[in-house]
């Protein structure tokens, strides 16, 4: 690449972080929804007479709106691609294809749309409005904006290692923000004691 074609990629990779923050806007209505809703509906009392467990209704909860953010990063990231190639030099699109820009589009992101997902669940099974669990958890986004902050001014810089180690990181809150909601998943009161 020359000299104009290299900023480009720089430019292009650094703002695959924003690439994050599509899961976790997109499937976050749903997932504070899906306490909430129910609650709302009144069809939240039959399923939770059944014999699921807290872990299994939760993971349910999650990875339904998981799912459809995924998708939502796939096409995203297609459409981000596409319009690299059709707007930036010839083989700049490329630069979107090593391990480290694909591990924050396809691993991180993820990750963190999973730990969005689930404290909007948590919150959204203590409170009855759906607007609350979506502002909790759409706290996560601010970290995300810090590290294109970070990443932008050339201070850190987000390697394979790097990118490991904060995967590692949101694995180990995924599975305390699980064990959290499981704690906090009241079903009795839900039962008999929500309005």
């Amino acid at each position: 690449l020359d000299p104009e074609g290299v900023i480009q990629a720089w430019v292009f990779q650094h703002f695959l972080v924003l690439l994050v923050l599509t899961p976790i806007a997109g499937s976050m209505s749903v997932a504070a929804y899906s306490v909430i809703g129910e609650k709302q509906a009144r069809t939240l009392e039959p399923l939770l007479a059944t014999p699921i467990t807290t872990f299994e209704l939760l993971a349910a909860k999650v990875l339904g709106s998981l799912l459809p953010a995924l998708m939502l990063t796939v096409g995203g990231f297609c459409i981000y691609v596409g319009g690299v190639a059709i707007f930036a030099q010839p083989g700049v699109y490329r630069a979107l294809f090593t391990p480290a820009s694909l591990g924050i589009v396809f691993l991180l992101g993820p990750l963190a749309a999973l730990a969005a997902l689930q404290l909007a669940v948590c919150v959204s099974s203590r409170v009855n409005d759906a607007r609350s669990a979506q502002q909790i958890g759409a706290l996560v986004i601010l970290p995300i904006a810090g590290l294109l902050v970070v990443q932008l001014t050339g201070s850190f810089v987000l390697t394979v290692p790097v990118i490991g180690f904060v995967a590692l990181g949101l694995l180990g809150i995924n599975g305390g923000l699980m064990l959290l909601g499981i704690r906090l998943f009241d079903r009795e009161a839900i039962l008999t004691r929500w309005k």
